[in-house]
């Protein structure tokens, strides 16, 4: 089983958005792939750089599903807006572009594949509908645990009564309440995903430590790089999730997660260093195409807060 992957990002983003695409289209070719384009200049980007096999919606074409949208754009700032448009377009390419009974699946932009997904896939058993990825907060991030139990940056969903009633609740709840805060018991998009196993049929967490590695779950898993690729806990590393990367005007690249795993060379070297040498390269040929560094991004970090150094120029 391979699912249809849905993504977002805008023209800020546009070298970590263009990385994972590479990166998807190396480990599961031929997947079908839909990105909503944030920016204008990112829809222009988009279909230069993948003439063919990527489509393309736009924030245009996402208001016009939703009244209620117009209203939220202007009162929620972008990032929280993004936000709350996810489940939206996740049903709107359910509904226009698989056919009952396939997946669909949401990757964040800032995630980037060291192997193939597919025999993961193939292993999710007949009953579900709803494919959820547990964050598996490390002992040291423990108090990470108030932003939600699960990682909204990827879920797989089936075409079928199941999957669509969940992404139909998931939509109410953000359209109602979808802010960059914890308040009594919320926060952004993800939060609302705790109650999912509880509330909804078919709901199945995702137990493969190789999916969904993070800054924030290093520190409860075994890595060790052998002659096939990365391993975490003797299964294949098959996607990272490179959350809060962010570059400095000097070109260090940096980021707030300083906790002490994050320092091992297994993954300074053998994951951060090719992932960001890879946006170097893409970066540095936005900026000569398009006149843009393609490395922003729509999240305020306090420029008080410590940071760790993952690559120096």
């Amino acid at each position: 089983m391979t699912p249809h992957f849905v993504t977002y990002f805008d023209s800020h983003y546009a070298a970590q958005g263009i990385a994972m695409l590479q990166s998807l289209r190396t480990w599961c070719p031929g997947a079908a792939v839909t990105v909503l384009c944030l920016d204008d200049t990112m829809l222009h980007i988009l279909r230069t750089w993948f003439p063919c096999g990527v489509k393309s919606l736009t924030i245009a074409q996402i208001l016009e599903l939703e009244s209620r949208l117009v209203e939220l754009q202007a009162s929620r700032t972008p990032w929280e807006f993004y936000a709350t448009t996810k489940p939206l377009v996740i049903r709107h390419v359910m509904e226009a572009e698989v056919v009952p009974d396939d997946w669909v699946a949401f990757l964040d932009a800032d995630t980037y594949f060291f192997s193939s997904p597919r025999e993961a896939f193939a292993e999710i058993p007949a009953h579900a509908s709803t494919v959820l990825s547990p964050h598996r907060f490390s002992h040291e991030n423990s108090e990470l645990e108030k932003y939600g139990t699960y990682n909204a940056g990827f879920g797989l969903w089936r075409h079928d009564a199941l999957g669509k009633a969940v992404l139909a609740d998931w939509t109410a709840r953000c359209l109602e309440w979808c802010f960059n805060r914890v308040e009594d018991g919320r926060f952004m998009n993800q939060a609302y995903l705790n109650a999912w196993p509880q509330e909804h049929e078919g709901v199945m967490v995702l137990t493969h430590p190789g999916f969904n590695l993070a800054p924030w779950n290093l520190g409860g898993h075994v890595l060790q790089q052998s002659p096939e690729g990365m391993q975490v806990d003797e299964e294949p590393l098959v996607f990272f999730h490179f959350s809060s990367v962010s570059r400095r005007d000097c070109g260090t690249w940096q980021t707030f997660y300083t906790n002490p795993e994050m320092s091992q060379c297994t993954v300074l070297d053998g994951i951060y260093e090719p992932y960001l040498r890879q946006l170097e390269i893409i970066s540095e040929r936005l900026m000569r195409k398009h006149g843009i560094a393609g490395v922003g991004t729509q999240r305020k970090v306090d420029p008080t807060t410590p940071m760790l150094v993952l690559r120096s120029p």
